[in-house]
């Protein structure tokens, strides 16, 4: 497929592609063959493509951190690395309580964010305490303490 030129052709190696599988073209019982902690990846690039959300089948990884590392690139979600560290390393069930327990600590964070930022509201527009001071009060960087009352409605 690529010319090359005769004096260069004795350091190429021409190797010859038989077996090229588009993983997210294959069907489920093709995904269902692996036996390995690939399917799990075969899943993710399957349910994707056909725009579902990503609900892995039940099943035992062996291979844990390496298949959240590689899950958390693939989806740019980094809870998947997260939680890898608290599982251990093989014989996770692999299911969507694992996928449960992400979601929930990022639901418990919102919640976490959603009250500091309450609080400097309460404090900002009807104590007027500075930045300075509700930084100090939450134990918050000032410029996260900006950062709220920025986006706060201006007509309060």
């Amino acid at each position: 497929m690529v010319d090359i030129p005769q004096k260069f052709k004795p350091y190429i190696s021409d190797y010859e592609i038989k077996n090229l599988f588009e993983i997210s073209f294959l069907e489920k019982e093709q995904v269902k063959m692996f036996r390995s902690d690939f399917r799990y990846v075969a899943e993710y690039f399957v349910q994707t493509r056909t725009n579902q959300a990503y609900k892995p089948e039940p099943g035992i990884l062996n291979h844990v951190d390496a298949m959240f590392k590689l899950l958390s690139i693939l989806t740019g979600d980094h809870r998947f690395e997260d939680v890898a560290g608290e599982l251990p390393e093989k014989g996770v069930k692999m299911s969507e309580e694992v996928l449960d327990v992400i979601e929930n600590r990022g639901i418990e964070k919102g919640r976490i964010e959603g009250r500091k930022e309450g609080k400097i509201e309460i404090l900002y527009t009807m104590l007027h305490y500075s930045p300075e001071r509700i930084a100090d009060e939450l134990d918050e960087p000032v410029s996260f303490v900006r950062h709220v009352i920025e986006d706060m409605p201006k007509d309060k």
